[in-house]
């Protein structure tokens, strides 16, 4: 009652101030809401249509981009080349962020040993896994599945790993022994 009161007494210039900060209040919520998968619902759009989540350290927008090729198939690739976006990877992505010919090439400063490969925490896209050797060749291919945090290891020591959605690998050819071209200036820091 006390509150309805002092209300009533306020001026016209508070009462709209009192209004606009109670919408405020209702309407901006700022807490991502989650989905099912435990993903944010909330999102950032990038230059190119891309959107992708609020978890993300690194956003799509904010990556270098560079085009790989493989079997003669153009592969528009974000690059990750520092310890941080390594282990970000794909996370919190899904399918609407990333096109069917597009990946993440992970390039790493040293040679890494077989295993411990990759895994899927917190990865919403099923993807395949292409390990590839400091020459660029495929190793081999393995199939991450969501949020799964098995190893999957590399056939061989690996510098290179290249992303992509689920199925990829095999309409595009990509296969153990192939070269994939990436450019010279993709090196791990």
């Amino acid at each position: 009652m006390k509150a309805i009161f002092m209300f009533r007494r306020l001026g016209v210039v508070a009462k709209a101030l009192f209004a606009a900060f109670v919408l405020c209040l209702i309407g901006c919520n700022g807490a991502p809401e989650e989905t099912a998968h435990g993903s944010s619902s909330q999102t950032v759009s990038g230059a190119n249509g891309h959107v992708d989540s609020l978890r993300r350290q690194f956003h799509l927008k904010d990556l270098q981009r560079i085009t790989l090729k493989a079997n003669s198939h153009d592969i528009p690739a974000w690059v990750m080349d520092t310890d941080a976006k390594t282990q970000e990877g794909m996370m919190w992505l899904v399918d609407d962020d990333v096109k069917d010919d597009e990946g993440m090439i992970f390039a790493f400063a040293q040679v890494h040993p077989k295993s411990p490969g990759f895994y899927m925490r917190n990865t919403i896209l099923p993807l395949d896994i292409i390990f590839l050797s400091p020459k660029k060749e495929v190793l081999n291919v393995q199939q991450g599945k969501p949020y799964d945090e098995t190893d999957l290891p590399s056939a061989a020591p690996f510098q290179f790993v290249l992303e992509m959605k689920q199925g990829s690998a095999k309409r595009l050819g990509i296969k153990p022994g192939m070269a994939i071209t990436i450019p010279d200036s993709v090196k791990g820091k």
